[in-house]
């Protein structure tokens, strides 16, 4: 008897050290978001903020600038297009956060630099209609004033579309 309990306590171990771990329920969504969190810990942000645009004063909010350093890596405050140019011909960041009435021409500048930088709009106390044909042309905005949690979501939703937009880039080169 005891040489069969050891045969059947060997087979029994040797079938539990084949078998891979189970995962819990919900650890593939993990997995799949993980690489997106990342890319969001790791991004570096614009903050555009001329003097005197409207933008201006929820750029030197405090729950504002808590809520984009929680977020992201690096934020970095700009008040004029010259410096904003060069930032943008470097290369090295993701996201240029800027006035709803800035974004045009924001994105006429990105035209020209290395980078796939997003623009994510802010719409100041706007209207559904305003906000809904902002989120058609940049497919991201950000509606302030608003709660510090309202402005992570739109920094981690400019994130996600320029994650798309590479992801749209390689399909398309591969064609």
């Amino acid at each position: 008897m005891p040489t069969s309990f050891r045969y059947l306590a060997a087979c029994a171990l040797s079938v539990l050290l084949a078998v891979p771990p189970a995962r819990a329920c919900g650890d593939k969504m993990l997995i799949i978001g993980h690489d997106l969190r990342m890319q969001i810990r790791s991004a570096s942000v614009i903050s555009y903020a001329p003097p005197g645009s409207p933008f201006s004063a929820v750029a030197h909010a405090q729950a504002f600038r808590t809520a984009a350093q929680k977020t992201v890596r690096e934020v970095r405050m700009i008040e004029d297009e010259a410096t904003l140019r060069a930032a943008l011909r470097s290369g090295k960041y993701d996201v240029v956060i800027a006035d709803v009435s800035e974004a045009a021409r924001i994105t006429e500048i990105l035209q020209d630099t290395p980078g796939r930088t997003v623009v994510l709009p802010v719409v100041l106390d706007g209207t559904k209609v305003q906000v809904q044909s902002a989120e058609k042309q940049y497919h991201c905005v950000l509606k302030a004033p608003g709660k510090a949690g309202n402005y992570v979501d739109a920094i981690e939703w400019s994130m996600e579309v320029k994650s798309k937009r590479k992801q749209w880039s390689k399909n398309t080169s591969r064609s």
